[in-house]
């Protein structure tokens, strides 16, 4: 499905004639919205299914009903003429808006009563009815009147239709009201830290996504901002084609210039106004009734409300001396009574937090050190020297492995050790203040084939001997949190080894073309997590490593995952290049994926290994290969020329004029668009004085040359 928004222009030779699609296709659907300027109107269309807002298609049987019997009603009680000008005057000012409709029916109902009835109370009831309904539409009708000749006048002030303003709809198919919201008082103590938060995090995205958006794109590119379109709206109507629509449909408008709507508007004003002197004007063929009496009845006498005496004014205030005199008493017995005897203290929480107090470990925050390791290793021997540094009593983890090792002894300071193992199979070993040295002797089976030694403690300096295996996690006199010893053969056939599985990671590289190239490598864990993990990963050509902590060596970087641990990332730039070359690795200890994202900037042709998946899952477009060991993807990567095109458009204007007896203020409100920083001129009418500008809310030092303002354009 392809979801394309264009901005086109039209240039016709008679606007009435249109094409109704514009593209060599044929839609299923059109939905358009035509904007009229002020004064114009659109009285009918031919072409569309469905036209909502034309003057033709508004009416419906209830309106022309409605019409139908306000004119017959006048011919009734008057003549033809008469009927004729209601006709014409409810024709012209129906549908117009604040226009007085249902009052009609009203007093025409009351006028043609007051002709047949005799004098009484009734008649009486009705006469104050019409005058009730006069005086309605008196109200109504100048209002109306007022309207009708402003616009007639000034079409610019011409009321909006509800479309214009945007109005939320009301009605059937409109969407239920919001919750009531909670009392101010206790939504507005919860809510401070999160408006607070809001509004920093607010200001650091605003801060940080302009940053985002310039480092797409490069200092020197002119990227078009394409044209201005307008954004004012007035009068609305909305055209719908439903099913196929042919290519070379066409759509007419019958449209009502602002001189034919002033005419229109005077018109029906006239002929309301002619209406409503006809109703004002009627006299009653009947003498009136007489008055009723009014009945003069005296009013009934006020009677007096007696006022508390002054016995009970004083008896009112002896009770409520009483009272305080209770209530200080009360309290102060309260105040004053003898506390309990404290028999319980000390409390049994008390003596807890005492004894916790005096049985916490030292405050140290390395009671024990590994101050030295030195590791000899030759064929299925292994002796491990430990020089240990503890500053009181202590327990201190051995780098022994729980598997793969055959313990031989362990000697503390040439005395057997007494040790305990926790549940996670590490041994520990307890030691008394002072230095100790630690000597431990084991075999090596020989199907053993890696050894990986964990080191819970960091050794200050590592000494290695070592024949016959090849040692990984170690770097002149450093090592990292575990060794793996991989045992060296001369005969192809490696044997297995059982309940040991060799480590094996999955290596993630996603590659992003923007103006700077760069690259995130992630290394996952997909073998058991109990046991280290240490691999070799190579460098992408002209990969330069910016994380800090990793391990390169020789264009590979060193991977050591830790047990536990389940993945490892570290980011790079990459070289700008005409050819990049993806070349998976001949190894059995890790699986590659490349993932690329490009920016517009660039185009990219890929040859070698069919794609795994096309767009990511958020439907942009991202190639994933997943190669095997030796396969390879060369990408051809050139960047395209832009078209020639402006690089500033304004999408709004907005003129605020103040006038006043000596001087007029103006404010002048601009939305621009800009790829690229610019100075953009703007030309000041004659007479002008600039006294102010604000860029993006921030007052700008700027100053008047002549009768130009230049403005500093930011992208």
């Amino acid at each position: 499905d392809l979801q394309l928004t264009a901005d086109s222009r039209l240039e016709p030779e008679r606007i009435e004639d249109l094409p109704a699609v514009g593209w060599r296709i044929a839609p299923q659907r059109i939905d358009a919205t035509l904007n009229l300027p002020p004064g114009w109107r659109l009285l009918a269309a031919e072409g569309p299914d469905r036209i909502d807002n034309a003057w033709l298609y508004s009416w419906n049987l209830l309106d022309l009903f409605l019409v139908l019997v306000i004119a017959l009603v006048f011919m009734k009680l008057w003549n033809m003429g008469w009927g004729l000008i209601a006709l014409a005057g409810m024709t012209l000012i129906y549908h117009e808006p604040n226009a007085p409709l249902y009052v009609w029916l009203h007093i025409l109902a009351a006028i043609a009563l007051l002709r047949v009835l005799p004098s009484g109370w009734f008649r009486g009831l009705v006469e104050f009815y019409r005058r009730l309904a006069l005086l309605g539409l008196l109200i109504i009708g100048g209002l109306f009147a007022v309207q009708q000749a402003r616009s007639a006048l000034y079409p610019q002030l011409e009321p909006f239709t509800f479309g214009g303003l945007g109005f939320s709809p009301i009605g059937a198919n409109a969407p239920p009201p919001a919750a009531a919201p909670m009392s101010p008082a206790l939504e507005e103590a919860p809510n401070i830290y999160d408006r607070a938060q809001s509004l920093v995090k607010g200001q650091q995205l605003q801060n940080k996504l302009p940053q985002r958006l310039q480092q797409q794109y490069a200092a020197n590119i002119k990227v078009q901002t394409g044209p201005g379109v307008p954004v004012w709206n007035w009068q609305r109507a909305t055209l719908r084609w439903s099913g196929p629509v042919a290519v070379d449909e066409r759509l007419r408008l019958w449209l009502l210039p602002p001189w034919g709507t002033r005419a229109l508007m005077l018109g029906g004003l006239l002929l309301m106004l002619a209406m409503a002197a006809r109703v004002f004007m009627t006299r009653r063929r009947s003498p009136p009734s007489e008055a009723t009496a009014r009945s003069n009845a005296p009013p009934a006498e006020e009677e007096e409300v007696a006022s508390p005496s002054d016995a009970d004014a004083s008896r009112q205030e002896g009770n409520g001396a009483v009272a305080v005199f209770l209530a200080l008493f009360i309290g102060g017995g309260l105040c004053f009574a003898p506390a309990p005897a404290q028999a319980q203290f000390p409390s049994p929480e008390l003596l807890q937090e005492l004894r916790d107090h005096l049985t916490q470990p030292p405050d140290c925050q390395r009671c024990g050190d590994l101050a030295a390791l030195a590791l000899n290793l030759r064929n299925g021997d292994l002796r491990l020297q430990l020089s240990l540094q503890a500053q009181t009593e202590t327990a201190t983890p051995l780098p022994v492995p729980h598997e793969g090792l055959i313990l031989r002894s362990i000697a503390l300071d040439g005395q057997p050790a007494v040790l305990f193992r926790d549940p996670t199979q590490l041994l520990w070993l307890r030691l008394t203040p002072g230095l100790h040295e630690v000597i431990i002797l084991a075999a090596v089976p020989a199907e053993v084939t890696t050894l990986q030694l964990p080191l819970p403690m960091a050794p200050g300096r590592v000494e290695l001997n070592v024949d016959g295996w090849r040692v990984e996690g170690y770097v002149e006199g450093r090592a990292d949190r575990q060794l793996q010893f991989t045992r060296q053969r001369a005969d192809a056939a490696t044997p297995l080894q059982s309940g040991v599985m060799p480590p094996f990671v999955q290596v993630e590289r996603d590659i992003f073309l923007d103006v700077d190239w760069r690259v995130n490598t992630r290394v996952r864990r997909l073998s058991q997590a109990d046991s280290a993990a240490v691999a070799e990963i190579p460098l992408l050509p002209g990969e330069r490593i910016t994380t800090p902590d990793i391990e390169v060596r020789e264009g590979r970087v060193w991977v050591n995952l830790p047990p536990e641990r389940a993945e490892t990332a570290w980011s790079a730039t990459l070289s700008r290049a005409d050819e990049l070359l993806l070349q998976a690795a001949e190894s059995e200890n890790f699986v590659e994926i490349w993932r690329l994202q490009a920016n517009p900037l660039w185009h990219v042709q890929s040859a070698g290994i069919p794609l795994v998946q096309r767009v990511d899952a958020e439907g942009q477009w991202s190639p994933e290969w997943r190669p095997w060991p030796g396969e390879q993807v060369m990408l051809n990567i050139m960047r395209p020329e832009g078209a020639p095109g402006a690089t500033v458009t304004i999408d709004r204007s907005h003129l605020g004029i103040s006038p006043g007896q000596r001087l007029s203020e103006a404010t002048l409100d601009l939305n621009i668009r800009a790829s690229r920083g610019v100075d953009h001129p703007l030309t000041l009418p004659p007479g002008a004085t600039l006294t102010g500008v604000r860029i993006n809310e921030v007052a700008q030092p700027l100053q008047q040359q002549g009768q130009q303002v230049v403005l500093p354009l930011t992208p």
